[in-house]
């Protein structure tokens, strides 16, 4: 519902990771939480760090104002760790 699809894959373990990204590394913007919370739309949120708490959550009070807005749903992180964005342009390129 909040545009990030079915599954979220979780990596763990030692080892050399490549990750393909829409965008360059170097325009990724990165968040720390510290015991907060963060609302995301759709699927900006490239990574996280397992340690936030994940959900999706209406976009508005109620349930009509929701599906009438573009958004209808966010994904919430709650808790310490870092996000890494997309910028809101990227979906543009």
């Amino acid at each position: 519902m909040g545009n990030e699809g079915i599954f979220n894959l979780k990596l763990e373990g030692e080892g050399i990771l490549a990750l393909e990204s829409p965008i360059a590394k170097d325009d990724l913007i990165e968040i720390e939480l510290e015991n907060d919370q963060i609302k995301i739309d759709g699927s900006y949120a490239i990574a996280w760090s397992d340690s936030l708490d994940f959900s999706v959550k209406k976009a508005s009070k109620s349930l009509v104002s929701s599906a009438m807005t573009e958004e209808g749903f966010v994904n919430v992180y709650t808790g310490s760790g870092k996000i890494l964005l997309a910028p809101l342009d990227y979906k543009e390129k």
